[in-house]
């Protein structure tokens, strides 16, 4: 992967290879690309890739066709949770919008993973295979780590690709530049000489690199304090004249002299400085001022088109945050919460308090998954995130005092910085009870099934033996007649159901048994 990875200068351009890989390592038979469009806050489709020999005609028609909100199906899911899903069976999902198309071309189990950066999902692989097995934890987070290679690849090769751009565009300022641009290092040898530097010295680029610019461009009276000035900077880092316009002579490759505005800029790369010089003829002053002036205006509208992005960004965030279904808890390094979205208020029925950690657990009534025994504080999802750990699908239920209880699943994360300091943690709650609702229902057929089928084999076994079994209550009135009991009794079941042991066997009143049963009997009716 890292190899695919390596030889594509793009994320898009990778993916049909990351696609395939990924399906013949990990055994799948079919994967797709789904792409955020952060202006209409939609997933669209962007790629697919099957085995060879195999057709899915109805699943690909459905899904190129299909985008997905945050939240709805598949991919939306791993959107909205930034989390692996795994579905044994897509055909029974109720919740999966192509599962027709998969029924009819036989797909069955499913898997996606999100594409992070920046811990923003950007992306989501999903894939999908004929077969139905149950999930696979070590693959999921395979994929998961997949997810988040590809997420760094994006990243880096945005940087890259932001790199390149700036690199164009500084050799383009370099070369279409009006102003001479002269930069030396520290020994005062030329590195970089623009065409304008060219035009105006009568010196080409070669000619200079490498060379004293001292000895070039400034007249004989002047390079003694030149070099003082060189020698005073790199003993105290001090210079009267860096980062100042001043006004001096320079020196042509004729010999000429004329007057020049400069300006010399220090900058220091790894433990050695570099200066570069900007210099203009100052007949050239208002035409140059003019364009400083349009540089400046540019430059002030591009800061605050983009403190109205980050206004408009922070806006966005905000409104997903609230209009989310999936509770959003953070907190700071100290334990202090800084967000609390509104799914989270209503599941507590509680606001955004200052509390300490320890206190969360009895404050929110949290309890764990059987809804009975309370929360540690250790075992809070929030706590455990603050203190480093990745918390992945932690099963709760809270308990609002003036609400129904509600069975949540949780997972979260510490969040740092770049440097790799903590800055806090943040969990999301995603309510999960009419789901165990719905598997509580279906145990309970499924309970009762079995217990029809264990009742139905019992009196399959009784009807077969030769041997009478009768089979009475707590107030010993028979219930179950088998048919020996029948020929030996020498009458019909239904005759015999529903009725007194005693009034059926008179003979056995005054023994020891119907003594006892007596007993108990009045001690029963005693109580």
């Amino acid at each position: 992967m890292s190899r695919i990875l390596a030889e594509s200068e793009t994320a898009v351009g990778a993916l049909p290879r990351v696609l395939e890989v990924l399906c013949q390592y990990l055994g799948w038979d079919l994967g797709n690309v789904w792409w955020v469009d952060a202006e209409v806050q939609l997933l669209r489709f962007k790629e697919t890739w099957h085995r060879d020999g195999l057709s899915f005609q109805a699943f690909d028609q459905a899904t190129a066709t299909r985008d997905f909100a945050i939240g709805v199906g598949l991919p939306g899911r791993v959107w909205a949770t930034a989390e692996p899903y795994w579905l044994n069976n897509v055909v029974d999902d109720e919740s999966f919008p192509r599962a027709s198309a998969a029924s009819r071309d036989g797909l069955h189990l499913a898997s996606a993973f999100p594409i992070i950066l920046s811990q923003d999902v950007i992306g989501v692989l999903e894939f999908f295979s004929r077969e139905v097995r149950d999930v696979d934890e070590d693959l999921v987070e395979t994929m998961a780590a997949i997810g988040r290679q590809v997420g760094q690849f994006v990243e880096r090769s945005s940087a890259e690709e932001r790199l390149r751009e700036s690199e164009a565009r500084n050799a383009a300022i370099l070369a279409t530049a009006l102003d001479c641009i002269v930069t030396i290092d520290h020994e005062d040898r030329i590195v970089e000489f623009n065409p304008a530097a060219e035009k105006t010295f009568g010196y080409s680029h070669d000619d200079v690199i490498g060379k004293r610019m001292a000895e070039l461009l400034v007249p004989p009276k002047h390079r003694d304090a030149h070099y003082r000035g060189m020698r005073h900077y790199l003993e105290t880092g001090e210079g009267p004249v860096l980062g100042k316009r001043i006004e001096l002579e320079a020196m042509r490759a004729d010999g000429a002299l004329f007057p020049v505005e400069l300006a010399i800029t220090p900058i220091r790369i790894g433990d050695k400085p570099i200066f570069t010089a900007y210099l203009r003829d100052i007949t050239e002053r208002k035409r140059s001022e003019e364009e400083l002036g349009q540089a400046r205006q540019e430059l002030e509208s591009r800061v605050t088109e983009r403190t109205q992005e980050l206004a408009r960004e922070k806006a966005f965030l905000q409104a997903v945050l609230e209009n989310i279904e999936d509770g959003i808890v953070a907190c700071d390094e100290n334990g202090v919460l800084t967000l609390f979205n509104r799914a989270t208020k209503e599941l507590h029925g509680l606001p955004q308090e200052p509390i300490p950690a320890e206190k969360w657990a009895e404050r929110y009534n949290l309890f764990a998954a059987d809804g009975e025994t309370p929360l540690a504080v250790d075992q809070v999802p929030l706590f455990r995130a603050l203190g480093g750990e990745h918390v992945k699908a932690v099963e709760m239920v809270i308990a609002p005092m003036n609400g129904e209880r509600r069975a949540l699943v949780s997972s979260g994360q510490p969040i740092y910085d770049d440097n790799g300091q903590k800055l806090g943690a943040v969990v999301s709650m995603h309510d999960i009870t009419d789901r165990k609702a719905a598997e509580d229902a279906r145990a309970e057929v499924v309970r009762q099934q079995e217990l029809r089928r264990t009742e139905e084999r019992l009196t399959e076994i009784l009807e077969r033996i030769n041997d009478g079994f009768v089979i009475l209550d707590a107030d010993w009135r028979i219930v179950y007649v088998n048919a020996a009991a029948e020929r030996i009794n020498g009458q019909r079941r239904e005759d015999l159901v529903n009725r007194n042991h005693w009034e059926v066997y008179p003979a056995a009143v005054g023994t020891t048994v119907h003594k006892e049963f007596l007993r108990v009997a009045a001690e029963r009716a005693a109580s």
